[in-house]
């Protein structure tokens, strides 16, 4: 399928519809779980330039969405960030506006 101007134009709507709407960024199950295996098992591993490359290019995400996120995580409280479950981590992706 070649993509032209005017399905482009169309794909940009309905990304901006969704947003507004409150769905969320979408980024699939497979790219949740990697997310989620980050802020577990590798965050002590990132600075924040390190962090917005790595996942903004692995989950072709906006640099500025996860400036914003990583901002967030810093305000978790490191007894959440060790005692939390993938579950907790996803609803709080969520709320970020990252979603599966």
């Amino acid at each position: 399928m070649k993509l032209t101007k005017s399905r482009l134009k169309e794909m940009i709507r309905e990304e901006i519809k969704s947003m507004k709407e409150g769905r969320g960024l979408e980024i699939g199950k497979q790219g949740m779980r990697f997310f989620i295996d980050q802020l577990i098992n590798s965050m002590e591993h990132y600075d924040e330039r390190e962090f917005v490359r790595h996942i903004s290019k692995e989950l072709k995400i906006d640099p500025k969405i996860m400036k914003r996120v990583w901002k967030n995580y810093l305000r978790v409280a490191p007894k959440y960030r060790h005692d939390w479950k993938p579950r907790n981590w996803e609803a709080w992706l969520n709320k970020q506006g990252i979603i599966k």
